[in-house]
């Protein structure tokens, strides 16, 4: 790391403490690439539990595990945002998709991959 980019790290760092905004920034920028990782890595690196967890879960999701259901477990870890707070008053559909999906996931997700850290 240079120190450019050391600074910029103790700056940013600094920033996020004082106006609490790491969790902010992630949901505004970051929540697609999250989503999209997080499925490629269950895809390729968690195949036994992917293909678990498909076939349990193939009555709510007849074409597989989409991008929605990866989103809906990346806004898990986004719950003290002020985004995810928007997102409950503004669509209270989509807050509710989020909990159930999250409920499917840990009661279903990594049951036979040995991989998986238990829970």
């Amino acid at each position: 790391m240079t120190e450019e980019d050391y600074n910029f790290a103790q700056a940013y760092n600094a920033y996020a403490e004082e106006y609490d905004v790491d969790h902010q920034t992630m949901a505004q920028i970051y929540l697609e690439s999250m989503a999209s990782t997080l499925q490629q890595i269950h895809m390729t690196d968690l195949k036994e539990d992917y293909d678990n967890l498909t076939s349990l879960l193939a009555s709510d999701y007849p074409l597989g595990l989409s991008l929605d259901f990866y989103r809906r477990i990346a806004w898990e870890g986004l719950q003290d945002s002020e985004a995810f707070n928007f997102l409950i008053a503004n669509d209270p559909e989509e807050y509710q998709k989020i909990i159930e999906t999250v409920a499917l996931e840990r009661e279903h997700g990594g049951k036979k991959d040995s991989n998986i850290c238990p829970r």
